[in-house]
């Protein structure tokens, strides 16, 4: 197993799970209105969540997008309209004062991050294409689980 590709999945994932999205913003939100102690159980839920994503994309997402290249592009393309309407949308909404805290609907615990953090589409095409580009044929049980082994502790 060479070390580069699991270095670079580490330097792509880390600004892709800080980037501002779903996930970050019901942390932070509960976190400063709950504390600590609510808020940690509810982020790792959205950590392990988020890395199933990437057992996905190992075990069908990344194979069904290098057998049909037109499908992975046309994921690429809607994935960039999408946030490109976030981004208008948080554009035109930027002077307008903060709403109250959502409310949760899958609960605040481990659990109901996990599927925030499921129900959220960016990490599904970001583990795909990353998947795809750095490990084009990862073959074998030993090279299946460090890519995951990766992921979670990054994502954790």
């Amino acid at each position: 197993m060479n070390p580069e590709p699991f270095l670079a999945l580490v330097a792509v994932l880390t600004p892709a799970i800080l980037a501002p999205g779903p996930s970050i913003i019901a942390a932070t939100q509960m976190a400063l209105s709950q504390g600590r102690d609510k808020a940690l159980p509810f982020g790792l839920g959205l950590a392990f969540g988020a890395s199933l994503w990437c057992l996905f994309a190992l075990f069908g997402m990344a194979v069904v997008f290098k057998l049909y290249p037109p499908l992975f592009l046309a994921a690429k393309f809607l994935g960039g309209l999408y946030l490109l309407y976030m981004a208008w949308g948080l554009w035109r909404g930027a002077r307008s004062p903060l709403p109250e805290a959502a409310k949760r609907r899958f609960g605040n615990g481990f659990f109901g991050g996990m599927i925030l953090s499921l129900s959220n589409p960016k990490p599904a095409l970001f583990y795909s294409a990353v998947i795809l580009t750095l490990f084009p044929d990862p073959q074998g049980g030993a090279m299946i689980t460090a890519i995951y082994a990766t992921a979670l502790m990054t994502e954790l």
